[in-house]
């Protein structure tokens, strides 16, 4: 897992009174991955998953599964979900909510 663009500085309660948010990329290559999203989610980072390893006909069944164990786990901490292109989905804390196209002003 690499770490991504420095987002912005702010306190945002999770450790030390000011703590950086980073923008996390994650290649999705095994389930226990999902353990690795929900710390840096914690932690208050956004997590852009690289989801193409699953984008094949024999392994749509398992992407299914792996974006509702995400989903669901998003929607428990009470961030966001959204998808970026064919390949990649972004999951965001609780204090980012993500504008979709649909939503927009």
């Amino acid at each position: 897992m690499s770490r991504g663009v420095l987002m912005q500085k702010r306190s945002v309660g999770y450790g030390a009174e000011s703590s950086k948010i980073y923008i996390m990329s994650v290649m999705f290559k095994k389930f226990d991955d999902v353990y690795i999203i929900e710390e840096e989610l914690k932690r208050g980072n956004i997590v852009i998953v690289n989801i193409s390893r699953f984008m094949t006909p024999s392994k749509i069944a398992e992407l299914k599964q792996i974006l509702t164990v995400l989903k669901k786990m998003v929607s428990r901490l009470g961030g966001d979900i959204a998808r970026l292109g064919n390949q990649r989905i972004i999951l965001t804390p609780s204090f980012v909510e993500i504008v979709k196209g649909e939503e927009r002003r």
